[in-house]
């Protein structure tokens, strides 16, 4: 069984917070599949990329498709933070401001951290992928994809906490928004293609309280507990079609 998921940072491990290689939920789903009531050998490729966007994994995705053909049993799709969180920048900007002199760059990025809250409030920041190229991105993705693949799993975007959203006002709503995105257009593709619902079990797990599953450092990545959750899921996804 050929396993391959396409993510950002949140697939990833993350030594800082303690998460190892074989502790993010990629890594864990494939573990249980080798040994479950029915163990399969399981390739996995965790083609995640820190700061990916919904088109740069798009990009990965279609460069891979030749070492990957004819078919993977198994795409997980992991994307939308990066592409949906607001900013007092948009990329033109930053790249103008990333070529400035040092001593010039430095004073607009002090500046910008802040004025954050207020610059975001005020609706003059900006997304780096907008609504409509996130839909229209997905879209062709799973289009292309769903021949190829045996089943597509889409995993909507993580909750964050309200210390974020007061730095970064709007991005619980812009959250929301793409993550409509999200299920609409997997909606549009009946068969193989499954929306997994982490955001939703994300909030239960909170609202519990046992353990954190969102980051106490920066409230956009998940925890240990979190990828344990989201391995789960794409677990118990995978043992239903096998029925």
């Amino acid at each position: 069984m050929l396993v391959c998921v396409y993510g950002d940072s949140l697939s990833l491990p993350r030594p800082g917070e303690d998460i190892a290689p074989e502790e993010t939920y990629a890594e864990l789903f494939a573990a249980e599949l080798r040994r479950g009531s029915h163990p399969v050998t399981v390739s996995l490729y965790n083609r995640a990329q820190g700061s990916a966007s919904m088109g740069e994994l798009v990009e990965l995705w279609n460069r891979d498709t030749s070492y990957f053909a004819p078919r993977t049993d198994v795409l997980v799709i992991q994307s939308g933070l990066v592409d949906c969180a607001p900013r007092p920048l948009g990329r033109w900007m930053r790249g103008f401001v990333e070529r400035t002199p040092k001593r010039v760059r430095y004073r607009i990025i002090r500046l910008l951290h802040e004025q954050r809250s207020r610059i975001l409030r005020a609706r003059l920041g900006s997304r780096i992928t907008s609504p409509r190229s996130f839909r229209a991105e997905l879209r062709q993705w799973l289009l292309r994809a769903s021949p190829r693949c045996g089943m597509i799993y889409v995993l909507n975007i993580a909750p964050t906490t309200d210390a974020v959203e007061r730095r970064s006002p709007g991005l619980i709503a812009s959250i929301s928004e793409y993550n409509k995105i999200l299920r609409e257009e997997v909606t549009r593709h009946a068969g193989n293609v499954r929306l997994i619902d982490v955001h939703q079990a994300l909030r239960a797990a909170v609202l519990k309280g046992e353990v954190p599953v969102i980051s106490p450092l920066d409230g956009q990545h998940i925890t240990k507990a979190g990828h344990a959750i989201y391995a789960r899921l794409l677990l118990d996804a995978e043992r239903a079609r096998a029925v």
